[in-house]
């Protein structure tokens, strides 16, 4: 004997969310990734990378650091610029110009890096609360400023 079983009601399920994915950062401008960039008076750098995050409600922020933290170091950290983006898909940009005396020069190659956060820093280097993602890019980075110091701006 055989039987047929119809079901009384469909079975629902809310949808599968789409797994928390790291920011991506792409397109550097004027410099590649890992370029050396040479800040001098009357010639400043203006760097931006394009943003995407594939989770399109995450609010991204970014982070530019100059000699960021590692094991051994012995060069201080300075950080440029910690601010939102405002969009899950939008550029990072900072500007660093020989201005006043807010960064001593330092004719030594230094590595300047941007971080890429899906939630806010809450520390120091590349802190953050879980489940933020994070994501990193280089450049090289060469202060030639003769009056005082370098500085950045947005």
């Amino acid at each position: 004997m055989s039987a047929c079983i119809i079901p009384v009601a469909p079975n629902f399920q809310d949808p599968v969310s789409s797994p928390e994915a790291a920011p991506w950062i792409h397109d550097p401008s004027p410099y590649d990734f890992g370029q050396t960039i040479s800040v001098s008076a009357g010639r400043p750098a203006n760097i931006t990378a394009r943003v995407t995050d594939l989770n399109g409600s995450d609010l991204l922020y970014q982070k530019w650091l100059v000699n960021p933290p590692f094991s051994g170091q012995t060069l201080p950290t300075t950080t440029l610029k910690n601010e939102p983006i405002q969009s899950s898909l939008g550029e990072a940009q900072i500007l660093i110009e020989c201005i006043g005396d807010t960064w001593m020069t330092n004719p030594m190659p230094q590595l300047l890096q941007l971080i890429v956060a899906d939630g806010p820093f809450t520390g120091p280097g590349d802190a953050v609360d879980p489940p933020t993602e994070r994501s990193y890019a280089d450049w090289i980075l060469v202060l030639q400023c003769s009056s005082g110091g370098a500085g950045s701006t947005p």
